[in-house]
């Protein structure tokens, strides 16, 4: 399937970047990561659902035919295929659009580019009301000069630096996660149990303890290099900022309530992780009691280095 670049800038201005579901407030694009998904409402393929043979190419690929969700409320639609008609679908775009007014232009710019560029995959291959990768069409990104070339590389060694610094100053948070199960956690923040262990995080009670640690690790550097490397390599590089940053907050907040806080039941991490990772991946890591941390880390680790390595003194193809 190709969308065209002004098909995608008009279907995001019109989002309020948010989910069409009704209720639903989950970002399409959130900072570089792009969350949502450019959905087909009569499918793309004839083996998917509500697909209509009759429709031209243009419009089943046109902005009338397709719809931004969130990947939960993407499962949900594509699993209910009485309860969600063509006909209802459209009318939950209308209504959506008409409630959102429209984004700035150069919002949607950035969007479009982003959705562009980091392209949306359809996790299941259902082939039905799915995200399909976004081609660029007639859009051309010329290959690097050995100088481009260069200064990627010096960008992916900024970034791993930066990601080694994460995993120094925040390596007490993985070694509790790896040690207690979430059970045992929350005995320990409620003060129903004590361990020595346990007491080694207490530095996290400050306020101000995870951007100071965030400080340390030179985390702003990471933003120079930015224009630098491709934005499938940011998301991945910016997921794993987000999951040592927001597993520490989540430390800090379980002090404050006496009540662990799990990062397996934070929304934001889970939407992080579903722009990077599959969903059958995103449950297997939340499914385990201990180590699930430490195994999330490494597989981000691990993407990130494979993609890197993937773009070091490659030309960029066509999008």
């Amino acid at each position: 399937m190709t969308v065209r670049p002004p098909v995608i800038k008009r279907l995001f201005a019109h989002s309020g970047n948010q989910c069409a579901f009704p209720t639903c407030n989950a970002p399409i694009v959130d900072g570089s990561i792009v969350l949502g998904r450019i959905c087909h409402i009569a499918a793309a393929s004839s083996d998917g659902p509500r697909y209509d043979a009759s429709q031209a190419d243009d419009v089943r690929n046109g902005f009338d035919n397709l719809i931004l969700l969130c990947p939960n409320h993407h499962a949900v639609i594509d699993a209910d295929l009485e309860a969600y008609s063509v006909e209802r679908l459209q009318k939950m775009k209308r209504d959506h659009e008409a409630r959102s007014g429209t984004r700035p232009s150069d919002e949607a710019n950035e969007a479009t580019i982003l959705l562009l560029d980091q392209s949306i995959h359809n996790e299941n291959q259902s082939g039905g009301l799915a995200a399909h990768t976004v081609n660029a069409g007639s859009i051309n990104i010329y290959g690097k000069d050995s100088a481009e070339r260069t200064r990627t590389s010096q960008a992916v060694e900024v970034l791993w630096g930066i990601i080694l610094a994460f995993k120094q100053e925040f390596g007490d948070v993985v070694f509790i996660d790896t040690i207690f199960t979430p059970e045992e956690l929350n005995e320990l923040f409620g003060g129903r149990a004590s361990h020595p262990m346990f007491e080694t995080i207490g530095h996290y009670r400050p306020l101000d303890a995870v951007i100071q640690k965030m400080t340390k690790a030179n985390f702003k550097d990471a933003e120079k290099e930015r224009p630098f490397i491709s934005q499938r390599l940011w998301a991945i590089y910016y997921c794993i900022q987000a999951v040592y940053a927001r597993a520490a907050s989540l430390f800090q907040l379980s002090f404050k309530e006496r009540k662990f806080k799990d990062w397996r039941d934070d929304d934001g991490i889970t939407a992080h992780l579903r722009a990077i990772l599959p969903e059958a991946g995103v449950q297997q890591l939340k499914s385990k009691g201990t180590y699930a941390l430490q195994t999330l880390n490494a597989s981000l680790e691990q993407r990130f280095l494979e993609v890197a390595s993937q773009e070091q003194g490659q030309d960029k193809k066509h999008v």
